[in-house]
């Protein structure tokens, strides 16, 4: 049994859980996304929707 590869919502939480507050705040700033969208997202408390969750992939640099 094989694990199941991890879904790009999957690298962008891992990549906004290495981040704090004014680093998530200029994140929220440079997507257009609240931060506090933007903390929900990091600790797993919404189902975003692609857009967000792209926008934040290509901010974070999880996507090419």
């Amino acid at each position: 049994m094989g694990m199941n590869k991890p879904t790009l919502l999957d690298k962008v939480r891992a990549r906004l859980a290495e981040k704090q507050g004014a680093q998530l705040q200029h994140i929220a700033n440079a997507t257009g996304i609240s931060y506090d969208t933007v903390l929900r997202i990091r600790d797993g408390k919404t189902d975003p929707l692609f857009g967000k969750v792209q926008a934040l992939a290509l901010f974070l640099g999880v996507v090419r």
